[in-house]
């Protein structure tokens, strides 16, 4: 395989689960395999190295491998099962992948084959039994066989109702059959520890050590990981300084407690962040007309119960897919509307980018400009908003507004529909602000996370909403419910003008409604340590 002089090897880790499977110890895996690449492989290798997890649908592979235009090495950790991996889809339900059909994913996206397959999945390389000599002479002409197999009793890891499946013969088989030359897959099942060690090994001696090229596939010797195909796979290592440019270089304000060194103990979270993945950051940032995605994430929870960490973990995982990100905390004052788009322009403003250079031909958009005669009040405040969407869909940014309570009203108010009670903002320019962000297009590739700290007690209650009604601060009640949030907060709307109010016209659906399409919101539970599971389908 030749490649160009300037032209890295590119390599795709895909960790993927879907909501009621067994979650799996898969960011433990992908932290190593990011410090072992940071460390051992970059410095000397023109080596690139992307890492796709948590929601992972179809949608989202096809736009990763399109953008990149295709991957030399796929490492696949998930669970799996004979012809089958599992991808996710939009809502979270489980997405079986047959090989045959990733292997057209790969091949249409990316317009060329893999050179070497990893597939760290359960029963991935498990072999069809071979009944007779024309069950051998099928498999080795590609052919289905003519027989079936004797009824196998089910098993609580391989049990799975293959009547409709194609090609009975694993998944391995369908990715060589398909043309790639090198694969490495699991004929029986693994656990998270085992397939944490056997990637560290095995890419410590395929692209860290050249050294140890004629041992690269000894792991392979073992009953579990086969070796199928060339044991050559032909991929070109040039020396040089390989890897992405720095994830953090795009944050224009670090906040020390938005990184994940602030939460080193973070655990668990699987399906939270698989929704945010599936649904907010959707197939892709800035993928065109095939992207479609939430705009607007609300993290709602009681004090103390992780959402920053969450955001944290939401901001390692996605954020070198935008151009910038921006991070404020509401604590211990407000977020001031007017302030805070000041501050927004003037840190786009210098970095010298496409917003710079779209004020500079047309003063006339920036996202914050001073008040002036004639243009003052609320037609100002909506010019600024228009602005500011106009902004969010001509770049990829990530806003982030953590502890947003403090700018909520101090208790919900009842809401028209008569449904749960809704926390307002305490200026209402907020509310239109997320309104119009959640009205933008799903092609729109900039995104925006606020966390506010939601209390909730039997009845209304005059404490302020980052308060519980009794106790210390930032401390359930004995009375209050200790992992949801009952009263979630949605935007109202408030007359512009001192005129007689008009009948209320229909608004947009409110970035803080449960019932809003362009909204990830989940409350979090209380959950019970899991024991580690093979990484087999159910």
């Amino acid at each position: 395989m030749d490649l160009a002089p300037d032209e890295p090897l590119r390599v795709i880790f895909v960790f993927a689960e879907a909501r009621g499977s067994q979650p799996l110890g898969m960011r433990r895996e992908r932290r190593a395999l990011q410090q072992f690449f940071a460390r051992e492989v970059y410095p000397g290798r023109r080596v690139i190295a992307h890492f796709l997890s948590h929601g992972v649908t179809r949608e989202r592979l096809i736009a990763q491998v399109r953008g990149q235009g295709g991957y030399h090495l796929v490492h696949w950790g998930g669970h799996g099962n004979r012809n089958l991996l599992e991808l996710a889809r939009p809502g979270g339900a489980s997405d079986p992948i047959s090989g045959q059909d990733l292997l057209d994913l790969f091949q249409d996206a990316g317009g060329l084959l893999p050179r070497l397959v990893v597939l760290s999945a359960c029963h991935s390389g498990d072999l069809l039994r071979v009944q007779d000599r024309d069950d051998f002479l099928a498999l080795a002409q590609g052919k289905e066989p003519a027989t079936k197999e004797a009824p196998v009793p089910a098993d609580p890891i391989r049990d799975l109702d293959l009547a409709d499946q194609p090609g009975y013969t694993g998944t391995a088989h369908a990715l060589l059959q398909g043309g790639v030359p090198t694969l490495v897959a699991m004929r029986y099942a693994v656990g998270d520890d085992y397939a944490r060690e056997l990637a560290l090994h095995f890419y410590r001696a395929l692209l860290a050590d050249p050294a140890q090229a004629p041992a690269r596939f000894e792991v392979c010797d073992h009953a579990t990981p086969v070796l199928y195909g060339e044991e050559e796979p032909g991929l070109t290592l040039r020396p040089g300084r390989g890897g992405a440019p720095a994830a953090q270089g795009r944050r224009l304000h670090q906040i020390a407690e938005l990184t994940t060194a602030a939460h080193p103990h973070f655990v668990g979270r699987t399906w939270e962040l698989a929704q945010l993945g599936a649904a907010f950051i959707g197939s892709g940032i800035g993928t065109g007309p095939g992207a479609q995605a939430k705009p607007v994430a609300v993290i709602v929870g009681l004090g103390g119960m992780g959402k920053t960490a969450l955001a944290a973990e939401s901001l390692d995982l996605w954020e070198q897919g935008f151009t910038w990100v921006l991070t404020w905390q509401a604590k211990p004052s407000p977020l001031v509307f007017d302030a805070w788009l000041r501050d927004l322009h003037f840190k786009l403003w210098g970095e010298l980018g496409r917003y710079h250079d779209q004020v500079q031909a047309h003063p006339a958009e920036a996202v914050h400009r001073n008040p002036e005669p004639g243009f003052t009040g609320p037609e100002r405040l909506a010019r600024l908003i228009h602005n500011l969407v106009r902004a969010l869909n001509d770049e990829a940014i990530l806003l982030v507004l953590d502890n947003f309570e403090t700018n909520l009203k101090p208790r919900p108010e009842p809401d028209s529909a008569g449904a749960d009670p809704v926390w307002g903002c305490q200026d209402p320019v907020w509310d239109q602000s997320y309104a119009s962000s959640c009205r933008t297009p799903p092609t729109a590739p900039s995104r925006t996370i606020t966390s506010p700290t939601i209390w909730t007690a039997p009845a209304p209650s005059p404490h302020p909403p980052n308060r519980p009604a009794t106790g210390s601060p930032r401390s359930p009640t004995a009375s209050s419910p200790g992992w949801a949030c009952t009263s979630r907060p949605r935007c109202t709307t408030t007359p512009s003008s001192s005129a007689a109010p008009a009948p209320p016209a229909p608004s947009p659906p409110s970035p803080f409604s449960p019932s809003n399409p362009a909204v990830v919101s989940r409350p979090f539970r209380a959950r019970a340590k899991k024991q580690r599971q093979p990484r087999a389908l159910p």
